[in-house]
């Protein structure tokens, strides 16, 4: 998978300083490490069942602490009672003056290697409702701002 660091403002073709990267881990950076709680883990699992995310963005690679080969098939997860192919979505939060990115492999890197997310996009995370239209138009609207030229 490729790697972005934590915090970071840069993804694939995007910089801009309300953009910014959460669990995009990689050999051979190290993982934070930490318990995140169930019920933050059941809300992870919603947003990658039903979180926004531009189809510019999607694209497939597996773990690279799993496997040598980053073209290996990504892993299939039971998320929110539907089997999924994890490896291929990254999905929006908005925060208050960002938006935050995330590949839907976040929940392999916390069962799996144990990664802890930041604090902050925790608590954005906690915040929003996938299904809710005010959502969607959110993070539209945060995503326009930073990768313009994806419009």
């Amino acid at each position: 998978m490729s790697y972005f660091r934590d915090g970071g403002h840069w993804w694939g073709s995007c910089e801009h300083p309300k953009l910014v990267t959460i669990g995009w881990m990689g050999k051979p950076h190290p993982i934070p490490q930490g318990a995140v709680d169930p019920e933050d883990v059941a809300r992870l699992e919603q947003l990658i069942r039903h979180g926004w995310t531009p189809e510019e963005i999607e694209s497939t690679e597996a773990c690279s602490f799993c496997f040598d080969d980053p073209d290996t098939e990504p892993p299939w997860r039971i998320v929110a009672g539907q089997e999924t192919y994890l490896g291929w979505r990254n999905i929006c939060v908005p925060g208050k003056t960002c938006i935050y990115i995330f590949p839907d492999q976040i929940l392999h890197y916390i069962d799996t290697h144990g990664y802890k997310p930041p604090v902050k996009f925790l608590r954005a995370m906690r915040k929003v409702d996938p299904k809710d239209p005010a959502y969607e138009k959110r993070c539209d609207e945060l995503w326009r701002l930073v990768a313009p030229h994806f419009y």
